[in-house]
């Protein structure tokens, strides 16, 4: 009868993975990919420390002597391309930043959720809030801007006046695009023309109808411009 120690009974005790590779003492890691990186062989021990050192291959192409602990704990993902992507990534938003895009998504916030906003009446005060997506995330608003075309001096503007900030509901507009579809339309022939354009029309200033109809009221101002219309031989609004 063979007496076994106390250590044997232990090493028998454990459970061991039969398809555990090793190396020596060292689990093997040969060909295995953790996150971009491929182990492509086990390199000499790490002088400072002893730590069991491995060659590995990037998706990007680079190559990376990597301490397998910090492989299996998922520290180490690439030769060091995620971080550079990752830092370029934040260079660009910070640039959107100063492009006035993060004030952006502030500003739908405040008069969405912010209850003494002066403009919360006319939007959260009427229902009108962000996807949650959106109100949780400006990297996602921003990325959404940007895929779209967003740029400095252009503005966001919703579809349905009555709907939500989100991407099926939201569009890139110019600021005129933007005041125009805002602005009050008047049938004029088979047009559909803001003030400032009947205004220009009529050889006036762009504010010259919206001006009248505040001090004349709507139907005794249509009737002159109507007038006007008339002697340029244009067609007239319809009231």
């Amino acid at each position: 009868m063979i007496l076994k120690s106390e250590s044997d009974k232990r090493m028998d005790s454990k459970s061991i993975d039969p398809n555990r590779k090793m190396v020596g003492h060292v689990r093997d890691l040969t060909g295995q990919t953790f996150g971009r990186l491929t182990v492509i062989k086990r390199m000499p021990y790490n002088t400072k420390d002893r730590k069991a050192m491995w060659l590995c291959k990037c998706e990007c192409g680079g190559y990376r002597e990597v301490m397998g602990r910090n492989l299996l704990a998922g520290h180490t993902k690439s030769c060091g391309c995620l971080y550079d992507e990752e830092w370029e990534r934040r260079r660009k938003i910070n640039e959107q930043y100063k492009d006035n895009i993060y004030s952006v998504w502030c500003g739908i916030k405040k008069r969405c959720y912010t209850t003494n906003n002066r403009n919360y009446l006319r939007y959260g005060g009427r229902g009108i809030k962000m996807c949650e997506e959106w109100r949780t995330n400006p990297n996602a608003f921003i990325d959404w801007a940007l895929a779209n075309g967003y740029k400095k001096g252009l503005t966001i503007d919703r579809i349905d006046n009555d709907g939500d900030y989100c991407p099926e509901n939201c569009q890139i507009l110019t600021k005129g695009e933007n005041a125009r579809k805002a602005r009050p339309h008047y049938q004029v022939g088979d047009a559909s023309l803001t003030t400032h354009e009947i205004s220009k029309a009529i050889g006036k200033r762009k504010t010259y109808m919206y001006d009248l109809v505040s001090r004349l009221g709507k139907k005794e101002a249509i009737e002159r411009i109507n007038i006007q219309l008339k002697e340029r031989g244009l067609h007239e609004i319809a009231i």
